[in-house]
């Protein structure tokens, strides 16, 4: 399969986001946490979900409840002194380096928010599938081995 592929409900490496939720690709339906939702309705972890459709690491969790979480976090880690005191944020761009993971949470997240370099209409996307030409094998020299040639499509 391959990206904007139709995939169930929605499209294979695209989370469908608007204002009701994600949309679940076996389902057809919009979930705050769509990762919850399959884990209870199919069966599946948020990674086997995420496999499945094309989705890579991207979380399972729509905007406004994702917002929420992040600002409870924050407020609890910051008034936890044990945590201020313990944080050390270049040992810990150390281990992420070592994991082998070259960008930060923050930098991930800028990444996702950018608009989609994939075609989104479904005639984009016959169009960046169409072939640009075609390859002819032809031989070099009569009883020769043969070659590729590149021709373009007229």
């Amino acid at each position: 399969m391959h990206v904007g592929d139709e995939d169930g409900h929605g499209h294979y490496g695209v989370l469908n986001e608007d204002a009701e939720g994600l949309l679940c690709h076996e389902f057809g339906r919009r979930f705050a946490h769509l990762g919850l939702h399959a884990y209870k309705a199919h069966g599946l972890t948020a990674k086997a979900y995420r496999t499945a459709h094309g989705l890579g690491r991207r979380g399972l969790v729509a905007e406004a409840p994702r917002r929420t979480i992040t600002q409870n976090a924050r407020k609890q880690l910051t008034s936890n002194s044990a945590f201020v005191q313990n944080r050390d944020p270049a040992k810990a761009t150390a281990v992420r380096l070592a994991a082998g993971s070259v960008f930060s949470p923050a930098g991930l997240e800028a990444m996702r928010q950018a608009p989609s370099p994939w075609p989104t209409t479904a005639a984009h996307r016959r169009r960046a599938a169409a072939p640009v030409g075609r390859v002819r094998m032809v031989p070099r020299v009569p009883g020769a081995a043969w070659l590729t040639r590149w021709s373009r499509r007229t």
